[in-house]
């Protein structure tokens, strides 16, 4: 799966200055009189982030997609607690890619934290405190980045203007299914891209932990089964690709009989292209798609099967015309080995698409079927000229040679 592209932080976006600006509008800032103010903080939480000092506060701070500028902020009227805030300018580069949405990403492994190497096994949520200096409301989007760039959680905020706690949910039993929850790198601020960047304070990052041990949801499936999505648990093991906002697949679990092979099934809403992608040069096209999960594939034990078996899935296409898909097979440490591009589903019927195992190894069992990892399931964004829903169900292991429809 693709990663979002990072800058390294310049010291020189790092000044530390205050704004140079009042608030307007109804708003309600702090108070502005010398006292100083400290966040109520929970039993059983921590302050990430208090924006006091620069060297602590705002040096660890990475940004990307190239985000903008953020500063130390020292004017109290955009200060929630204590003397200090972070000011943000979500820019962007329209001109470079302009399905790049400006990121902010706070990482998560910081002593003060007592987050060793990212650890959010015990974290229950994540509040922020975010200021939005404008008259109108500004979106924001927040996500949780693992190990490798993988992003999940992708959350939907609209900040009104003045202060907005932003809150986080964090289902540790959930987000285990899919992903490292030891080794979480950071949490992630999106912004869309406008003619004018916002102007935006973020004060308060805190971290709230709950007692009860972590334990792992329990994974089974049944012989020769991958995902038939008939399980509970299977509806947390599929995860879409974010690396395009306006792009995302909204992934469901489809309770209509007239869309399943049988039971339950995978319903993904695909995004047409609105005139951000252009047609023409397919070296230059852009992907989005969903994965099965590596830690999911990791538990399924694909080792256990002879080359001369087969995985198969089906699809049911709602669309007009046939849709191409491409599939990227990787292995447990990320590296893709192999690669399906002739994937064509029909229009109005179900389709099997069926690929010999002997296909997905290169000769050895680290690089191959055998050593599982993410399956990512995608299509080209260029080329999508309508929304689109398609299903899919019943990814399994076969002894059938051929596809059908």
């Amino acid at each position: 799966m693709k990663k979002i592209a990072s800058f390294a932080l310049l010291a020189a976006l790092l000044l530390s200055g205050t704004a140079g600006f009042a608030a307007c509008g109804e708003r309600t800032p702090s108070d502005s009189s010398d006292s100083v103010s400290q966040p109520d903080i929970a039993p059983n939480s921590v302050l990430l982030y208090d924006f006091e000092e620069y060297v602590t506060d705002v040096e660890p701070l990475i940004l990307l997609n190239y985000f903008g500028k953020v500063t130390l902020n020292e004017d109290k009227q955009y200060v929630r607690n204590g003397s200090g805030s972070l000011r943000i300018l979500p820019e962007g580069c329209p001109s470079e890619n302009s399905s790049l949405l400006p990121t902010l990403k706070f990482p998560m492994s910081l002593e003060r934290a007592d987050l060793p190497e990212g650890d959010i096994s015990q974290l229950t949520r994540i509040s922020a405190e975010v200021y939005n200096a404008q008259s109108e409301p500004v979106t924001m989007y927040t996500q949780l980045q693992f190990f490798g760039g993988d992003t999940a959680n992708t959350e939907k905020h609209e900040l009104a203007p003045g202060w907005n706690t932003v809150l986080v949910s964090v289902d540790a039993q959930v987000l285990g299914l899919s992903y490292d929850i030891t080794n979480c790198k950071g949490l992630l601020f999106s912004f869309e891209l406008s003619e004018q960047a916002p102007t935006l304070y973020v004060d308060d990052i805190i971290l709230y932990k709950t007692q009860t041990p972590y334990t792992p949801m329990e994974i089974t499936v049944d012989p020769y089964e991958i995902c038939s999505f008939d399980k509970l648990y299977q509806q947390y093991v599929v995860v879409p690709n974010a690396n395009f906002a306006n792009c995302t697949p909204e992934l469901s679990i489809n309770t209509d009989l007239n869309y399943a092979l049988k039971g339950l099934s995978l319903k993904v809403q695909m995004k047409g292209n609105d005139g951000t992608f252009q047609v023409g040069d397919s070296s230059n096209y852009s992907y989005t798609g969903f994965s099965l999960s590596e830690g999911f594939m990791e538990k399924v034990n694909m080792d256990q099967y002879d080359e001369s078996m087969n995985l198969s899935f089906w699809v049911y296409n709602t669309g007009s015309s046939q849709q191409r898909l491409f599939i990227h097979f990787y292995n447990a440490e990320g590296e893709r080995y192999a690669s399906v591009t002739n994937i064509y589903a029909p229009a109005g019927v179900w389709y099997n698409a069926v690929i010999p195992l002997s296909q997905l190894t290169s000769g050895t069992s680290s690089t191959s079927y055998r050593n599982a990892g993410e399956i990512y399931i995608n299509w080209e964004i260029n080329t999508l000229n309508e929304d689109r829903v398609l299903y899919f169900d019943e990814f399994a292991v076969t002894g059938d040679t051929e596809a059908e429809a």
